[in-house]
């Protein structure tokens, strides 16, 4: 009896399609941008002078609510939060947020340059503004590293909490 090749049906082709255009649309954009992004912060990281994770609240001036210095070996541990891996992030979604951060990682370089990646765990962005730009592309932070950067902050005792108080009601002294 002679085996005839297997048939392709048009569910699978329709299947294997669908395929393609989930990954194209959803997966291979925000995996390009975190490699990007990722890209920028490892060599910031790894050569800084100083690190530390910072929480605050208010929009144009900055009131600090806790800081936390790292050490050297804790460095690692930065760049683990922020690893390589395909992301599957949502391109385009509409957030109820204006991008208020209120954790940052703050990294100081040799020459006293500061590199500050700017985290909103409400909406799920985050901004990379580095020296004496303030202006910086928001971005979504990648779906894998949003549980990690939870983590690594309240692990080193930055709490993320569910509301925080936006309005700047005095000028700073």
């Amino acid at each position: 009896m002679k085996r005839s090749a297997p048939r392709i049906t048009k569910k699978r082709l329709v299947f294997v399609g669908v395929g393609v255009l989930f990954l194209g649309y959803f997966v291979l954009p925000s995996t390009i941008d975190l490699l990007r992004l990722r890209g920028q912060v490892a060599p910031i990281l790894k050569h800084a002078r100083a690190i530390r994770l910072e929480e605050c609240q208010g929009r144009r001036y900055r009131q600090v609510l806790s800081s936390v210095e790292l050490k050297r070996g804790d460095i690692g541990n930065a760049l683990g939060a922020l690893h390589y891996a395909p992301d599957l992030s949502c391109p385009g979604v509409e957030k109820m947020c204006a991008f208020p951060p209120h954790h940052r990682i703050v990294a100081v370089a040799e020459d006293g340059v500061t590199m500050n990646l700017e985290i909103c765990f409400t909406c799920g962005d985050l901004a990379l503004k580095s020296g004496a730009d303030s202006r910086a592309p928001v971005v979504a932070i990648p779906f894998v590293w949003r549980p990690l950067l939870r983590r690594f902050f309240t692990s080193h005792g930055i709490p993320v909490r569910d509301g925080y108080n936006d309005f700047d009601f005095a000028t700073p002294n």
